[in-house]
């Protein structure tokens, strides 16, 4: 057992290779250990989630961490391939839960590193047709459908963990497939908001880490080509970026071309080439905006 002394003490805390955590474990973690500074949460095929409203339940008291790598478990609202007008959907149950998650992450004025990770059971399988993966409808990006499974509608519905349906996967290659192809983004987290209509509009949250001044790397689920965000992210977010970002080193924005083995990845957006990210480039080559090869 640790004590409440020692919690408050522990500067760093590493756990990987865990088939799962139980939100639990991760509230003690950020309830308790005030000096924390590291925190590092990795599975080891696929990553491991902690559920959003496990997360959100109480304030942290690690306000001084410098580096966050943590998986969320996040619902995601399915919507049909070939609607290529609206994004995803979101239900005010986890819109709520969401903006109290920005609030905790904004609120690291410390953080150098942040690696933010989704993870999903509608999002670990991608539709097939005869056994293989479903490819882009009119040359654009699919959104990720399930399959073989009911959905209720928002995060808090059921007990469900997307750990669980990793044991489902018909092969590791596969898997790896679905989970690094996921159309997956934090809503409105990167943007400043759009009064967009039509089923395009998003509140943005981007301003609420206005105060991560040291933040050098932005790792994870931040691509700024996925159903959702490119919509949401464009000219006047890299410009917000590059200005209260002042450390910024890294931040992937585009996907990774290959997969480790250095072979092409399927399942790309068609368009990487934005003018929004060409003037990112241009304004800070020094910046590396592509995930590494996974």
């Amino acid at each position: 057992m640790v004590s409440a002394n020692q919690h408050r003490s522990i500067t760093e805390i590493r756990i990987v290779n865990a088939p799962h955590v139980s939100g639990s474990v991760a509230q003690a973690i950020l309830w308790n250990c005030a000096a924390l500074q590291h925190l590092i949460i990795r599975g080891c095929h696929s990553p491991v989630a902690t559920r959003l409203k496990h997360l959100v339940e109480r304030e942290w008291v690690c306000r001084g961490l410098t580096t966050l790598e943590i998986t969320v478990e996040l619902r995601q609202v399915i919507t049909s391939a070939v609607c290529m007008c609206s994004m995803p959907a979101v239900h005010d149950p986890t819109w709520i839960m969401l903006q109290k998650f920005y609030r905790q992450l904004g609120a690291l004025s410390e953080i150098k590193v942040l690696n933010l990770g989704i993870k999903s059971k509608e999002m670990q399988w991608l539709e097939t047709t005869n056994g293989w993966p479903r490819l882009a409808v009119g040359r654009k990006p699919c959104t990720p459908l399930r399959q073989g499974t009911s959905m209720k509608g928002d995060d808090d519905d059921d007990d469900w963990s997307a750990d669980d349906y990793d044991t489902y996967a018909p092969t590791i290659s596969f898997k790896t497939l679905c989970a690094n192809n996921a159309d997956a983004s934090f809503p409105g987290l990167l943007s400043l908001g759009n009064g967009d209509s039509g089923g395009r509009a998003r509140p943005g949250f981007l301003t609420w880490l206005g105060g991560l001044k040291h933040l050098r790397e932005l790792r994870g689920h931040v691509q700024a080509t996925t159903t959702e965000t490119i919509w949401t992210v464009g000219q006047k977010e890299m410009e917000w970026m590059l200005e209260h970002w002042p450390a910024l080193k890294v931040i992937e924005l585009l996907p990774a071309l290959k997969d480790r083995h250095a072979q092409p990845r399927d399942l790309l957006p068609v368009n990487m080439s934005l003018p929004h990210i060409l003037w990112f480039q241009e304004q800070r080559p020094d910046i590396e905006i592509h995930q590494p090869p996974c």
